[in-house]
C-alpha cells in the first residue's frame, strides 16, 4: 500500500493563524510572497487583519500538489523566524504531529527530509557567525527592515536570532574580501528575482545579477559593510 500524503491539518494551521496575530503585516506577507503564494478568498474565521491575511494565503494553496505543499512549508518556516521565541517549539511540535520536520528554515514531510549520514563522531552543527560592522544602525536597517530578519540591538552588537542560526554583528572594522560570503535560500527563481528588485529599489548594491549556476538560481548583493550575500534557489 502507498503511504498517505501528509498535509498540514486544520488544527495546526489554526495555531499558526493565532500566532500570526503578533507578527507585523509586512513580514507576514513577505513570508508567503517569497514562497510564491498569492492571496485567495477568505474562508472566514476569527477577526483581525493579520489572521485574515494568513487565511487568505493558505486558502490559495492546494496541499494535494507536492510543489504547493512545499511552498506552504517554506512560508510557515519563514513565519517561525517572526513569532515570539516562546511559540516556536509549540508550532514546530504541531507540524511534527502532522508528519513534518523543520529543517533549514522550512517544513517538509518527514519521509522526504534529508537523512543524516552515519557518523563515528558527534555531529557538528554550524549555529552562529560573528562579524564586525562599522555602523550598527545601518546594519539593523538592512537586516531587520529590508531583509525582515529578527534583528535586535544588544550592547555593542546586533543579534539576528533565527531558529536555525545566530548572526552577530559587532561594532568594529569589517574584514571583507576573498571568497567569503554567506547565503539565504528562498523558494524559487521568481522569489530570487523579487528579492533582488526589492533590494535594488532600496539602493542595495547588486553585485551579481540573477543567473543559473551549478544547479541553483543565484544573485549576490552587498550589505552596508560590503559583506557579500547570496540569495539563491535550488533548481
Amino acid at each position: 500500500m502507498g503511504s498517505v500524503r501528509k498535509t498540514f491539518s486544520k488544527q495546526t494551521l489554526e495555531k499558526f493563524e493565532d500566532a500570526s496575530a503578533s507578527i507585523p503585516l509586512r513580514p507576514l506577507e513577505r513570508a508567503f510572497w517569497a514562497a510564491n503564494i498569492r492571496l485567495g478568498e477568505d474562508p472566514g474565521g476569527q477577526a483581525g487583519s493579520r489572521k485574515t491575511q494568513f487565511r487568505r494565503y493558505v486558502a490559495s494553496v492546494d496541499q494535494s500538489h507536492p510543489k504547493e505543499l512545499n511552498q506552504l512549508g517554506d512560508a510557515l518556516g519563514a513565519l517561525i523566524a517572526e513569532v515570539a521565541t516562546s511559540k516556536v517549539e509549540y508550532l514546530v511540535k504541531a507540524a511534527e504531529a502532522d508528519g513534518f520536520v523543520f529543517a533549514d528554515g522550512a517544513f517538509r514531510p518527514a519521509r522526504t527530509a534529508p537523512r543524516s549520514r552515519a557518523k563515528t563522531r558527534a555531529e557538528l552543527d554550524l549555529t552562529h557567525l560573528n562579524l564586525d560592522a562599522r555602523d550598527l544602525a545601518a546594519s539593523e536597517r538592512f537586516y531587520g527592515t529590508l531583509l525582515g530578519l529578527p534583528a535586535t540591538r544588544r550592547d555593542h552588537a546586533l543579534r539576528i536570532e533565527h531558529p536555525s542560526y545566530l548572526l552577530v554583528l559587532n561594532s568594529g572594522e569589517p574584514k571583507v574580501g576573498g571568497a567569503f560570503h554567506f547565503g539565504f535560500r528562498v523558494a524559487g527563481a521568481a522569489a530570487v528575482d523579487a528579492w533582488i528588485e526589492h533590494l535594488r529599489a532600496n539602493r542595495v548594491p547588486v553585485l551579481v545579477e540573477p543567473k543559473r549556476a551549478g544547479g541553483v538560481y543565484v544573485a549576490r548583493v552587498a550589505d552596508p559593510d560590503g559583506y557579500e550575500i547570496e540569495i539563491y534557489a535550488d533548481l
